[in-house]
């Protein structure tokens, strides 16, 4: 008996979840330090002068300030993942970027796409991330996929939906150190 053919009509692809972890435990970890700095030095403050009440509210309002702009931080940084996406169908590629309050969306036409790069350093080979650069026939960039986890497994998608798809042709050096 022969098998479904299953049709893929879009691909979404997200950032890698390990950027986004990442960039929480640094907060975290510079929070920390600000906190244990704070910490030491309202102990140093105490034993050298008699704290007031007034010095107290202050201190206490400054660290309440902290944990609001780490709360932030890492809202903005979580909701600035989950707003970043691409979605891949068989003619084009969209691009969903949203930076602070700005918003923007690229499409591009398969057509335009003749070479596709891979850059992945030290820490994306070991956690299985990288950026997915497609370049038009002058090598130009004409769109970036940026933190993309598991990359070489796109590029092979892209290479057969190009490939399947009529006047287009991706040259032999594509793909560099993939």
């Amino acid at each position: 008996m022969d098998q479904p053919k299953v049709v893929i009509n879009n691909i979404y692809i997200r950032p890698s979840i390990f950027t986004l972890s990442f960039r929480i435990i640094t907060i975290q970890l510079i929070f920390l330090g600000i906190y244990i700095f704070s910490a030491v030095l309202a102990y140093i403050l105490q034993i050298n002068i008699t704290i007031t009440t007034t010095i107290f509210i202050i201190y206490l309002l400054l660290v309440c300030g902290l944990v609001f702009v780490q709360i932030f931080l890492t809202l903005t940084s979580s909701l600035r993942w989950l707003d970043n996406y691409y979605i891949v169908n068989p003619n084009s590629i969209t691009s969903s970027i949203r930076n602070g309050l700005s918003h923007e969306e690229k499409m591009i036409q398969l057509d335009k796409l003749a070479n596709i790069n891979l850059v992945q350093g030290f820490v994306g080979r070991i956690a299985n991330y990288g950026t997915i650069i497609l370049l038009d026939e002058q090598k130009r960039i004409i769109m970036k996929i940026i933190s993309c986890h598991d990359p070489k497994r796109y590029i092979n998608i892209f290479k057969k939906m190009v490939n399947t798809n009529p006047g287009v042709i991706l040259t032999n050096n594509t793909l560099g150190e993939v």
